[in-house]
């Protein structure tokens, strides 16, 4: 036997839209900054957001 649990993420349209704009505020950072730390905390948040997008399901 075999129990499998799953997790499923659906956000609303503003939530999908806040995400939205948090990128482009990351991306707006990452372009202005002349810090490279800076630049790669930018880089790290973005590439685990993407990560994270992977995993919802829809917008509602």
């Amino acid at each position: 036997m075999r129990i499998v649990k799953c997790e499923k993420i659906f956000l609303s349209q503003n939530e999908a839209d806040v995400w939205a704009n948090f990128n482009l505020i990351l991306e707006g950072l990452e372009r202005g900054s002349e810090s490279p730390d800076i630049g790669n905390l930018v880089c790290k948040i973005l590439s685990l957001l993407d990560k994270l997008w992977e995993e919802i399901e829809d917008i509602e």
